[in-house]
């Protein structure tokens, strides 16, 4: 894991809110568009958070954006439906999960 990886995963870590996240089990696919690591996975499951390098076993989303788009709205410096909408992150799968996911971050 390179510097800059590791700089995203403590970005994303540091404003997870835990107890937001009670009751919640869910797994995002990140797809980092333009990256030489372009595949991680978010684990939230009550009250922990969990980002791994690869393609989860079981995501209930994936999410394709560049690293700073992405790190963006889970600073809250970009609205997640705006992003959507106009195309800075994508979002397949189950966009009820993603949209549960993202609302367990500080902004």
């Amino acid at each position: 894991m390179d510097q800059t990886e590791q700089q995203w995963i403590e970005a994303i870590e540091s404003r997870f809110l835990p107890e937001k996240a009670a009751g919640i089990s869910l797994t995002l696919q990140v797809e980092l568009l333009g990256e030489t690591s372009p595949d991680w996975y978010v684990m939230v499951k009550d009250k922990t958070i969990d980002i791994q390098p690869g393609k989860a076993p079981q995501a209930n989303a994936t999410l394709k954006a560049s690293r700073t788009d992405l790190l963006d709205v889970f600073s809250g410096k970009i609205n997640p439906t705006q992003a959507l909408m106009t195309g800075k992150i994508k979002v397949s799968g189950d966009l009820m999960a993603a949209s549960r996911l993202v609302n367990v971050f500080q902004r």
